[in-house]
């Protein structure tokens, strides 16, 4: 039993090395994307290519830009509350940057990293930041998806998925427990730490944070930002099928909750497509499941290019051409490298 630990650990530990680990990941999502579009056909695109209105392109786009700037506006408060002095600027900077960084990665778990440059030597203090924009952010995307499942089984014939209602409840509940408990937990942790540094940070600085940092702002422009996201997706989805708006929000809402219950694809893809495509079918009667998976892959498509590759591509361009450090705290020296993310980071 030892020797095949030992050979378990190292496989492990291999797999984890840099470039072989994210290039097990974006296989593993690239095979998922495969199998959730595997129904779609060639005719089926070019249907749905016709139904694409520029009207409706428009209000997404418009929607998606007023949506980023309110996560911008969050991004800035969280840096304000943990004594990040930076401009507005410079957040936008930051989290444009994350969102290349969070393009890369599974779960857009590379967003951790992307306030380094701000605070060069406090890199865990911008860690935390990127913690709890994300924390806040999920939160009201968990609530919204349990609160759109509630409305549909009041209002509607149709049943929500128990496959996602209940694991969103217990985590949304979990959140919930760490906000109203977090000095307890903090205290225990603590105590039982010994000399292990990692778990007296988590306790002493950490859980802490997640009361004491947060402003009703976090909350108000993650509540914003997600209710534009909302409207902006069943915008797209109206464009290739015709339902209430009730029942589009329903089906919004309950699959970005549901995306954030997996958060291990690249840039989500094929969990978006499978999201969509799986509370589309509660309502869908008269489409079939290969219309719906079409349905479901483009307007994934179409919220990747919004909302993820264009404040990706631009975030990549700002941090590489932007060579004024306006916006890093007085008194630290200012770098011009750009912090580069491996496979082997301490923040992982």
């Amino acid at each position: 039993m030892i020797v095949g630990k030992d050979v378990v650990s190292r496989i492990y530990r291999w797999c984890r090395v840099g470039y072989i680990k994210w290039s097990f990941r974006i296989l593993v999502t690239l095979i998922f994307v495969a199998i959730v579009n595997r129904t779609v056909t060639l005719s089926e695109i070019n249907d749905l290519l016709g139904r694409v209105t520029l009207p409706h392109l428009f209000a997404a786009f418009v929607l998606g830009v007023t949506g980023l700037f309110f996560q911008i506006l969050r991004w800035h408060s969280v840096l304000l509350s943990l004594k990040i002095d930076t401009k507005l600027s410079g957040a936008a900077k930051t989290f444009l940057w994350g969102c290349f960084l969070g393009f890369l990665t599974p779960g857009k778990s590379g967003e951790l990293f992307r306030a380094f440059e701000l605070a060069p030597s406090k890199k865990s203090r911008t860690v935390l930041a990127a913690l709890l924009d994300r924390f806040y952010s999920g939160v009201v995307i968990l609530f919204a998806g349990i609160i759109a499942a509630a409305l549909q089984f009041f209002s509607t014939d149709v049943k929500p998925l128990r496959s996602f209602l209940t694991p969103a409840v217990i985590f949304f509940t979990l959140s919930l427990l760490l906000l109203v408990f977090s000095k307890g937990i903090s205290e225990s942790i603590g105590a039982f730490s010994g000399d292990k540094k990692y778990l007296k940070t988590i306790a002493r600085t950490i859980l802490p944070s997640f009361i004491t940092v947060a402003t009703p702002l976090m909350i108000v422009f993650s509540v914003f930002s997600h209710c534009i996201l909302l409207l902006q997706t069943t915008a797209v989805i109206s464009m290739f099928i015709e339902l209430d708006f009730a029942i589009l929000l329903f089906i919004a809402a309950q699959s970005y909750a549901f995306m954030l219950l997996l958060p291990i694809f690249v840039a989500n893809a094929g969990i978006r497509e499978y999201s969509f495509f799986l509370f589309l079918n509660l309502f869908s009667v008269d489409a079939s499941k290969g219309q719906i998976s079409g349905i479901a892959m483009a307007a994934s498509l179409l919220i990747l290019i919004i909302n993820i590759l264009l404040p990706a591509i631009i975030g990549l361009i700002w941090m590489f051409l932007g060579t004024k450090r306006e916006n890093v705290i007085p008194g630290q020296k200012s770098e011009s490298a750009v912090p580069v993310i491996s496979g082997d980071s301490s923040y992982e």
